[in-house]
């Protein structure tokens, strides 16, 4: 596998598909990552704010009980209606108790702190029973119409001992009842019940604060791990690029500028380009250099020679590349029976119309006497029935001979470069198979792999 790709060069093409890819994932990974952790800071954001929120509902209800205790005390000592105005309003439109239980039961009815506040609220109902007794003796102490007063009030029915106590004994009894100890108890017990409530509250709230605390603290901790793997990946590709594109083309680059041949490096298309122009630049330094046409072409079939082919297959893609090698059947028996500028005949005859059945981008060669070898560039094992259909035209054109030559035929082998790791190889793949194709009764054409 190393010794592939030296030769043959990573494809660019797949390194950068699977570093998107890796981009893509570590990218995605961050994002959920991030996510995540923003999850987390609202939930606990919400958390610490719902808590704050019951927590100061849960006051309302000892606040408005302090409330009410004022206000009543105030109008039992003073008689002033106002007091008791302020009093109706809060517990039949204000209504602080009765929000404080709706907004914990609404998140938690099953919760010990609904249960505390819901005691507490029980209590502060026992106290209004209290004070609206104390209200309606103060109102008749004072000799006030009764009639005037809300209905909470005028639905108090005084006890018979307390109905025929003097003004001054019922304004005492008021203040007795409302300053007394069973009401300073029960108030109490409010008191105590409501910051029960405050207190599991508050604990709930920390405990939940510390455990997104510390998932916070993981999330965070990923989404700083995942970050350097991002950038890891980020730099990754960077040196990938530098090492399979940047760097081959800066040395390519400095190769043409001096006028030499380049190393051939780098990602696959890189190194293509670099073959291309080493081919184009061999060329050229030939031309520069005058070597005659003789040196690379067979002088009786103008095509190339072996010097021609050996040229030739260093410098094409191995990997998109067919090469395909032909033997003319009975060739020697045609010189024997008719002599050897008889055979020359026949052999540039067969070369024309063997260089006339490949296309003008394709190389036909001239290796042996009565041996060519056909290099088809971008071919592969898709044109197998291609390559077949042509060796039977070339074989049903070598059955009609001109000029009085003898009929001929040709035996063909065919090797594919793909995934070889030079020509060598091919060649030997195509020698096999034309070994295999005269054996078979000639005039056929076999391929490698068959």
């Amino acid at each position: 596998m190393k010794i592939k790709v030296k030769s043959k060069g990573v494809s660019l093409r797949r390194v950068n598909i699977v570093m998107l890819i890796v981009a893509l994932v570590a990218t995605a990974a961050l994002v959920g990552a991030m996510q995540w952790t923003s999850y987390l800071y609202d939930k606990a954001h919400k958390t610490t704010q719902d808590a704050l929120g019951w927590r100061g509902e849960a006051h309302l209800m000892i606040d408005a009980t302090d409330y009410l205790t004022e206000q009543m005390r105030s109008f039992a000592i003073t008689g002033d209606r106002e007091y008791l105005d302020n009093y109706i309003e809060e517990v039949n439109v204000t209504k602080r108790r009765e929000r404080a239980i709706k907004a914990i039961e609404e998140v938690d009815s099953d919760s010990p702190a609904y249960d505390e506040l819901c005691k507490a609220m029980d209590k502060s109902f026992e106290l209004i029973e209290m004070e609206c007794y104390a209200a309606r003796l103060t109102i008749e102490a004072r000799g006030y119409d009764i009639s005037e007063y809300p209905e909470e009030i005028q639905q108090v029915t005084l006890s018979a001992e307390d109905a025929v106590m003097t003004p001054e004994q019922k304004e005492n009894a008021a203040e007795e009842l409302l300053f007394g100890d069973k009401y300073q108890d029960i108030k109490e017990e409010v008191t105590v019940d409501g910051h029960k409530c405050i207190d599991i509250i508050e604990d709930d709230m920390f405990e939940e604060q510390n455990r997104l605390a510390k998932r916070l603290h993981n999330h965070v901790l990923i989404e700083h791990i995942l970050t350097f793997i991002y950038i890891a990946v980020l730099l990754i590709i960077v040196l990938i690029n530098r090492e399979l594109v940047i760097k081959p083309l800066k040395n390519l680059v400095k190769k043409i500028r001096e006028g030499q041949n380049a190393e051939e490096e780098g990602a696959y298309e890189v190194r293509f380009v670099t073959k291309a122009y080493n081919l184009m630049f061999n060329t050229n330094l030939q031309n520069k250099e005058k070597v005659s046409y003789d040196a690379t072409h067979d002088k009786l079939t103008g095509l190339y020679n072996r010097e021609g082919y050996d040229f030739l297959v260093k410098n094409v893609d191995i990997e998109t590349t067919s090469l395909l090698i032909l033997n003319v059947d009975n060739y020697k028996k045609v010189v024997d029976n008719n002599g050897s500028d008889f055979g020359d005949k026949v052999l540039y005859w067969a070369s024309g119309i063997i260089f006339r059945s490949f296309r003008s981008q394709d190389y036909v060669c001239r290796l042996e006497e009565d041996e060519f070898a056909v290099v088809m560039i971008n071919s592969g094992p898709e044109h197998k029935e291609l390559i077949t259909s042509k060796v039977e035209r070339i074989n049903e054109a070598l059955s009609k001979p001109e000029n009085n030559l003898a009929p001929v035929s040709v035996s063909v082998g065919v090797a594919f470069g793909e995934g070889r790791i030079n020509f060598t190889e091919v060649f030997k793949q195509a020698d096999k198979a034309l070994e295999k194709a005269k054996n078979n009764g000639k005039k056929a054409v076999v391929f490698s792999k068959d």
